[in-house]
């Protein structure tokens, strides 16, 4: 299903407002600045990755902290930029995948519509993509908006794919971006509780397709397994575990011996 630009236009609207930051949710809509709709067309053609990279942090960064209104013409920019960075995920250039995975988490919420829209991709990378990145910008608006998508999907693999989002609702994940944070553990169980298991429950009663209930099923496993893949700090034990899997053991023995000092 692709989106309108009346669709997009709402989504955004109604994401920005509630992903911000501090006390944003209680101020009145910002005025945008003069450059942000210029910036929006200025990334879709942007051949300088450090522009390229600036201008989407300024974007998000804005967006994270101010509710905002743009025109269609900005936000459909900002959709067709999105979507290629996620296309680009797939590239056999590390350098290439790396700048648009950043890219994305650059943009945040903005970059959100394009995710949701591509979670059913055929691609797995831009699948798997798409279900990393909604994990690290949740807030209840976007469970919202994947819920009530989930209820007007128009396929089984659709719907599936918007159901294993939602069970993505409570992984912990560190953003690419210095300075993001992803949702506290706290916050994310009570959504779960609130929002997400409620609304699964119910349609596992009337849902009827195997697809869409074994994708109910997984999702139910995955927000009770809650995986943490955030980067934490390495114990001794364990480093040296992984020096001897790697080959990298320095300890003293017999020359000859492998591991042994050259």
């Amino acid at each position: 299903m692709k989106p309108t630009k009346g669709r997009i236009a709402a989504f955004v609207a109604c994401a920005l407002f509630s992903f911000s930051i501090d006390t944003c949710l209680s101020q009145e809509a910002a005025t945008i600045p003069v450059n942000f709709c210029k910036d929006a067309s200025k990334l879709v053609v942007c051949t300088e990755s450090q522009e390229a990279a600036r201008l989407a942090l300024g974007m998000g960064d804005y967006a994270l902290a101010n509710r905002i209104t743009a025109s269609e013409e900005c936000l459909k920019a900002i959709y067709t930029y999105s979507k290629s960075m996620l296309c680009s995920v797939c590239s056999g250039d590390v350098r290439e995948r790396t700048f648009a995975r950043k890219q994305i988490q650059r943009l945040g919420m903005l970059a959100a519509p394009a995710i949701i829209d591509n979670l059913s991709s055929m691609n797995s990378t831009i699948a798997e993509e798409c279900f990393k990145n909604l994990s690290t910008m949740r807030s209840e608006q976007l469970i919202l908006e994947i819920i009530e998508r989930t209820k007007n999907a128009d396929s089984p693999r659709k719907k599936a794919a918007l159901i294993w989002a939602l069970g993505k609702m409570t992984e912990q994940r560190d953003p690419l971006v210095p300075g993001r944070k992803c949702m506290s553990e706290s916050e994310s169980s009570r959504l779960a509780d609130t929002l997400i298991r409620p609304f699964l429950k119910s349609l596992n009663e009337s849902e009827t397709d195997k697809e869409v209930l074994a994708a109910i099923e997984q999702a139910f496993k995955e927000l009770e397994r809650a995986f943490d893949g955030r980067l934490k700090p390495m114990d001794a034990k364990s480093a040296a575990e992984l020096e001897k899997r790697l080959g990298l053991d320095r300890t003293p023995s017999t020359p000859g011996v492998q591991g042994a000092e050259p």
